[in-house]
């Protein structure tokens, strides 16, 4: 087994798919997917390719009946909330789930949506124990002080997915049109 810690933000899903193929086809298949690491098994099957997507949970066990029916393997599934992402294997180099741009901007539109609502609900989280805070102990002090920061970083991490989900929309529809 092999551990790879890697960092490859959401709006990078294309990079995240030639990582992982190029790992499959170095001999390394996907195993596993945890928050900042992949793991990796040794494989002698070295062709194919390893993509990602992301699915509603309600949407998730006939989308994968369909592409199963397609030659495309589960990996794994990642949940997060009221999603999966899913992480597919096919034996087919040149096979892909998102050939044309509509599918690639549905699935971008989708990701874009799940993190607009997760950024959204955690800065009001981190709002609302701010906010009584400051109401009852006045100015920022001790802990209060630590944590607005980390309310920055939450925003502006968001902030720069959202921007980039939207930028490769935009982009993807003004070539598509």
């Amino acid at each position: 087994m092999m551990r790879i810690r890697k960092f490859i933000p959401v709006w990078r899903m294309e990079d995240e798919t030639s990582f992982l193929t190029e790992q499959l086809h170095a001999g390394w298949k996907l195993r596993q997917v945890h928050a900042l690491a992949y793991d990796f098994d040794a494989s002698a099957n070295t062709n194919g390719v390893v993509v990602s997507d992301y699915r509603n949970i309600r949407d998730t066990e006939d989308y994968l009946a369909f592409i199963q029916e397609s030659g495309w393997e589960l990996i794994q599934a990642v949940r997060f909330l009221d999603g999966n992402y899913l992480y597919l294997y096919n034996p087919d180099s040149q096979a892909a789930l998102y050939s044309d741009p509509e599918s690639r901007i549905a699935l971008l539109k989708r990701v874009r949506s799940r993190w607009t609502m997760i950024g959204g609900l955690c800065l009001l989280l981190q709002l609302l124990g701010l906010i009584p805070s400051l109401i009852i102990n006045g100015p920022l002090n001790g802990i209060d002080l630590a944590i607005y920061p980390l309310m920055l970083i939450v925003l502006a991490l968001y902030t720069y997915n959202f921007v980039h989900l939207t930028g490769k929309i935009h982009k993807l529809q003004q070539n598509n049109s």
